[in-house]
């Protein structure tokens, strides 16, 4: 169960740091930066770039916004939303019959 959650942390901080130093590069203020047609600092065609660079067998979307791929024998799921900017890494940490009821709410809750 450590490996598998040091392996959570260690993908999502490496997706996390990749998409933190894209934005910073271009958060240079640009002219229609705040209209509504302004381009998100993470596409998702960079953000396919950076999957299969860790798993080039990675399986993509039929909606182009979500990768399932393999870290370390570890199944990894990435959903994209790319109007909004965002993304959520959701990998298994442990097995649910594990984990009392109180730990169980917890997680749910922090997962919304």
């Amino acid at each position: 169960m450590h490996f598998t959650r040091a392996l959570a942390i260690a993908v999502s901080s490496i997706l996390f740091l990749t998409y933190s130093v894209h934005a910073q590069e271009s958060s240079s203020p640009t002219p229609d930066e705040n209209s509504e047609t302004a381009k998100p600092s993470m596409t998702l065609e960079r953000l396919n770039t950076l999957i299969t660079k860790i798993d080039p067998d990675a399986e993509r979307s039929e909606g182009g916004n979500a990768w399932q791929f393999t870290v370390d024998a570890t199944q990894v799921t990435v959903v994209s939303d790319e109007t909004h900017d965002r993304m959520r890494i959701v990998t298994p940490i442990a097995k649910s019959e594990s984990l009392s009821p109180d730990l169980m709410r917890r997680i749910l809750q922090a997962n919304f």
